[in-house]
């Protein structure tokens, strides 16, 4: 026999995703849309075993990052995932 209870749970939602640059949101009527920065400072460097993180909002990496080669390619999203597979 199965036995089946109800219970409520807290989550965590993300209400929103400020910009590291210029402080505004990064929420659009999609959902989200930012760069999200991450390094982890190894060994040797002068910020040895830091993690750094930044969220970056499309209009400040259009303006502020323009500078980076980013490698760039597209993606097939998968609307019922909400994934990505990368097209060569």
């Amino acid at each position: 026999m199965k036995k089946i209870e109800k219970e409520q749970k807290e989550v965590e939602v993300t209400t929103d995703i400020l910009c590291d640059s210029c402080g505004e949101s990064c929420k659009t009527e999609y959902g989200f849309e930012y760069m999200e920065l991450c390094s982890n400072w190894g060994y040797g460097s002068d910020k040895d075993f830091q993690y750094w993180e930044a969220h970056i909002c499309e209009k400040c990496v259009d303006e502020k990052l323009n500078f980076v080669k980013f490698k760039k390619n597209m993606f097939n999203f998968k609307p019922s995932l909400g994934l990505g597979s990368e097209v060569k």
